[in-house]
């Protein structure tokens, strides 16, 4: 009798570790979503400045030359 009332505690235990190991996963996942959309973002603004940067190099580079003749 207490055998299987022992068993039984431990398969409830045992599903109840699982569901809480599943809601810490699930906002693990939720945490690692909005840090990928940050680095995307942040990707995002670090491709804008290069352009900017790449574009300013071209200008001085034909201010450059201009001074030079």
């Amino acid at each position: 009798m207490f055998s299987k009332e022992l068993q039984e505690l431990d398969h409830n235990t045992v599903i109840y570790m699982i569901d809480e190991l599943q809601d810490q996963l699930d906002e693990t996942k939720g945490q690692l979503d909005e840090a990928n959309a940050t680095i995307s973002e942040k990707d995002a603004a670090i491709s804008m400045k290069d352009a900017t940067i790449a574009d300013l190099q071209l200008k001085i580079k034909e201010l450059e030359s201009r001074l030079s003749k």
